[in-house]
C-alpha cells in the first residue's frame, strides 16, 4: 500500500469538518451579486465552487471481517455527498464528486439521492484500502487553490493500544490487522497538502462496535473510541475539527432515519434546522445544534449521564463561515433541485419539494432537467419544447433559447468547469450547445440514432458522446470536437450501459445486441472481448 511520510500528528476517529474560511457566492453571467460576506472574514482566497472537489467513502460490508459491518455508512456517504453538490450546503460541482462504496445504501431517500448523483456526473468507485488512499490523492490534486476539498470517510476505526495512532478501514482491512488498515494521520496529512486552501472533512468512524470472536459482546471495544482532539489542530489555518463523540466515548447509528446518529444531526443542521445568521447556517450555529441533538440522542437511548455531544475545535476566523443558505424569501438562492411538468407549466421545487417559482412556456413540454450550466452553484431549468431548448435561472428567468428540432437532450460536464448541452438535433445528427445557448458542435453518424449518453472511463479521462445506431458504435470528443471512432458492431444493437468489464477501475461500454450477445468497448473504441 502507498503511504506518504507521516508528520508527528495524531488525530483520534470520529468526525472532522475542516471548512472554508470564507465563502462569497457570485451568480456568474447575472451580475455579481454578493450574497454573504462575513465581517471577520478576511478578503484573501476567494472561494470558487468550480475548482472544488469531494470524496465521499462508506464502507458497510468488511470483506475479510463480517463482524464489525457498519450498516448506515453508505447511506452517510451517499447522503452527505448529495448535500454538497446538490442540497442546500452547495460547495461542490457533482461532477467533481467520487463516492467510494462498498455495499449499498439502506433506505429509499438515499438511493434515490445516489441515482441523481450519478445522473448529474458523480463517480462511483470501490472502497478498498488501496482505492481511498489512491482517490484522496487524486482528488487532492485535482482541487484548485481557491476551491475546497471535501472528504468524507463512514467507516470502523480502531487505536492500537500500543502505538496510540488512530486507524481507519477500508472493506478489505481486518479490525486486528494495523497492515491492512490506514493510518489516519496520514490521509488527513494528504488532504492539509492538497492544492487547495480549504479542507472538509468528515471521519465518522468511532461507532459502537461490538467485539467476542464473530459475535458481539457486553462490552464495547475500547479500541473504537473517540481519542481527545490534539491541540495543533488550532494551528492549522482555516479548520473546523469536529468529533462524533467526546474522548474515549462512542459514537452510535440510528436505526429508526438509518444514518449515523452524528451524520443525520450534521445533515439535519445543514438543512436549516439550526440557527441562523443572515439567513445562513455558519460553522458555529452548526456545531452548537449538532452537539445538543446527538447529546440528546445518547442520553435519550445509550447513555443517561451524557453531558458532552461531540468534541469540536474552532478556528475563531471560521466561526462565521456559512455552509448552507436557508434564507426565503427569496428562498434559496442555489435554485430548485427538482421540477414538475403539467402540460406547458413548469414548476421549479427545492429539496423539500416546495414550490421556488412557476412558468407557462406556451407550449407541450417534452422533458425538463435541473443542471448547473454555468457551475456557479446557482441551479438553473434546462426544458426542451417546440424542439427547442429554454433556459431558466435559478430565480426562474428565461436566459436563452437555442436549437430546432431537438427531440431530445442530455446535461454534462463536457470541458473544465462547464456543464453543456447535448441534443439529437436530426435521425443522425446530435448538436453540443454550451452553457449559454451557443452551438459548439455537430456530430453526425452513419444510420438513425438509436441511443446516446455521456460518459468517461474514469474521472481521470476526457468524456465521450457515445452513440449508437443499429450496427454501430460511434464515439466524439466533445473537448476538441473530433471523431474518436467509428465501429460496425457484428450483430443488431438493442442498448448499452457503462460498466467496468475487467475490473481494472475503469469504465467500458458494453452493448447488449439482437442475437443475447454482449459486446464490449473502452472509451477509445477498442474491442474488450
Amino acid at each position: 500500500m502507498k503511504m506518504r511520510a507521516a508528520k508527528p500528528f495524531i488525530l483520534g476517529i470520529g468526525a472532522i469538518a475542516i471548512a472554508a474560511a470564507t465563502y462569497v457566492h457570485t451568480v456568474a453571467n447575472r451580475g455579481a451579486e454578493v450574497l454573504f460576506e462575513p465581517a471577520t472574514v478576511p478578503a484573501e482566497g476567494k472561494f470558487n465552487r468550480s475548482q472544488s472537489v469531494g470524496l465521499f467513502v462508506g464502507v458497510r460490508k468488511f470483506t475479510e471481517d463480517a463482524a464489525i459491518d457498519v450498516p448506515y455508512a453508505v447511506d452517510d456517504a451517499v447522503d452527505l455527498a448529495h448535500m454538497f453538490s446538490l442540497g442546500r450546503a452547495s460547495l461542490l460541482p457533482p461532477q467533481r464528486v467520487v463516492l467510494a462504496l462498498a455495499g449499498n445504501p439502506q433506505k429509499e431517500d438515499s438511493q434515490k439521492r445516489l441515482r441523481e448523483l450519478r445522473n448529474a456526473g458523480a463517480m462511483v468507485r470501490k472502497a478498498t484500502s488501496e482505492d481511498i488512499l489512491d482517490l484522496l490523492e487524486q482528488q487532492s490534486e485535482r482541487v484548485g487553490k481557491d476551491g475546497i476539498l471535501i472528504f468524507s470517510l463512514a467507516t470502523h476505526g480502531f487505536i492500537d493500544q500500543e502505538s496510540r495512532k488512530s486507524y481507519i478501514l477500508g472493506s478489505n482491512s481486518r479490525f486486528e490487522r494495523i497492515g491492512t488498515a490506514l493510518p489516519l494521520e496520514e490521509l488527513i496529512d494528504i488532504a492539509a497538502e492538497s492544492n487547495a486552501r480549504r479542507s472538509l472533512l468528515f471521519v465518522d468512524a468511532c461507532r459502537d462496535r461490538f467485539r467476542t470472536t464473530g459475535t458481539r459482546s457486553v462490552n464495547p471495544d475500547p479500541r473504537s473510541v473517540a481519542p481527545p482532539i490534539e491541540n495543533r489542530m488550532s494551528r492549522i489555518h482555516g479548520q473546523v475539527v469536529f468529533y462524533a463523540a467526546p474522548a474515549g466515548k462512542y459514537a452510535y447509528d440510528d436505526a429508526l432515519h438509518k444514518n449515523g446518529v452524528f451524520t443525520r444531526a450534521v445533515l439535519n443542521g445543514l438543512s436549516c434546522e439550526a440557527s441562523m445568521v443572515d439567513g445562513w447556517i455558519t460553522a458555529k450555529k452548526l456545531h452548537e445544534y449538532v452537539n445538543q441533538e446527538v447529546k440528546e440522542w445518547v442520553r435519550k437511548h445509550r447513555e443517561p449521564n451524557r453531558d458532552i455531544g461531540i468534541q469540536v475545535n474552532v478556528e475563531g476566523r471560521t466561526d462565521n463561515m456559512p455552509l448552507a443558505a436557508c434564507a426565503c424569501p427569496p428562498c434559496t438562492p442555489f435554485g430548485p433541485t427538482s421540477v414538475s411538468t403539467a402540460g406547458s407549466k413548469i414548476t421549479a421545487l427545492d429539496e423539500l419539494g416546495k414550490p421556488l417559482w412557476s412558468r407557462d412556456v406556451s407550449g407541450a413540454i417534452e422533458e425538463a432537467k435541473v443542471a448547473d450550466l454555468d457551475i456557479d452553484g446557482a441551479r438553473e431549468v434546462v426544458v426542451q419544447v417546440g424542439g427547442k431548448i429554454l433556459n431558466f435561472d435559478a430565480r426562474g428567468e428565461q436566459s436563452w433559447e437555442a436549437g430546432s428540432g431537438i427531440t431530445r437532450f442530455l446535461t454534462g460536464v463536457l470541458r473544465k468547469y462547464k456543464e453543456e448541452i447535448v441534443a439529437q438535433t436530426g435521425e443522425t445528427q446530435l448538436s453540443v450547445f454550451d452553457s449559454a445557448g451557443k452551438m459548439m458542435w455537430q456530430f453526425h453518424v452513419r444510420e438513425s440514432l438509436k441511443d446516446f449518453k455521456i460518459g468517461r472511463a474514469s474521472n481521470l479521462h476526457d468524456w465521450r458522446i457515445v452513440a449508437a445506431t443499429a450496427n454501430h458504435l460511434t464515439l466524439f470528443n466533445p473537448k476538441k470536437g473530433t471523431r474518436v471512432c467509428d465501429r460496425r458492431v457484428p450483430a443488431p444493437i438493442e442498448s448499452f450501459q457503462f460498466i467496468d468489464a475487467n475490473n481494472d477501475g475503469k469504465l467500458d461500454i458494453a452493448l447488449k445486441t439482437a442475437t443475447g450477445k454482449t459486446y464490449v468497448y473502452d472509451f477509445y473504441g477498442k474491442p474488450l472481448n
